[in-house]
């Protein structure tokens, strides 16, 4: 359907960035993501107004407003970029003439720096320990091949066989893993993938 130039500008935020969230080319995972902080981050602010309408001056309140709700700062980051990239479909498609995220006057969220401290030997151990013999596994893997929060943990039971042969998926980040022998082999859901090698102690489960 095609619409004239005055209809594309009275479309609502919130359709155009449905229009945008069916053209991206995201896994499961990512699109569910970014559908959760559009509805809850952005819909509530921007997204019963008019795309043709929403000027620089929406777009600080709206920072401004996650800035005060405490979120993290990688949070507001992301989110904007998400924002800004619905305006700049919206430019190309010929619906507005700027993209108001790009004003001057609009100060870009930046993530939080923060140190990332690893845990020490002993803490790690200290874990291992106090979990059930069938969970232990989760830690020399999860620290070996340097898994996120949230990657590791949704592991399903291991199946530890004489071979030392297992399978399992990491269903909710997207994650797949292969182990045969002593080789982990891991891949991200961009595609990468990462070998390493995994001492036979790291299969005893007591």
């Amino acid at each position: 359907m095609r619409f004239s130039v005055g209809v594309r500008r009275k479309r609502v935020f919130r359709a155009c960035a449905n229009e945008w969230l069916v053209d991206r080319a995201f896994d499961g995972s990512t699109k569910n993501a970014v559908e959760r902080r559009l509805r809850n981050l952005v819909y509530p602010y921007l997204g019963d107004r008019k795309i043709g309408s929403i000027l620089p001056t929406h777009i600080r309140v709206w920072l401004r407003t996650l800035q005060q709700r405490k979120l993290a700062g990688g949070t507001r980051a992301v989110t904007f970029i998400h924002v800004s990239a619905i305006f700049n479909a919206a430019v190309d498609d010929k619906k507005i003439a700027e993209n108001p995220c790009k004003a001057k006057s609009v100060t870009k969220p930046q993530p939080d720096k923060r140190k990332i401290v690893p845990w020490s030997a002993g803490k790690v151990a200290a874990v291992r320990l106090a979990l059930s013999a069938k969970y232990k596994i989760v830690v020399p893997l999860g620290a070996a091949a340097d898994f996120v929060k949230g990657r590791s943990s949704v592991c399903p039971l291991w199946t530890l066989t004489g071979t030392r042969r297992c399978s399992t998926s990491f269903v909710r980040s997207g994650w797949w893993t292969t182990c045969t022998s002593s080789r982990l082999r891991s891949a991200a859901k961009s595609g990468t993938c990462r070998c390493l090698t995994v001492s036979s102690g790291t299969w005893t489960t007591t």
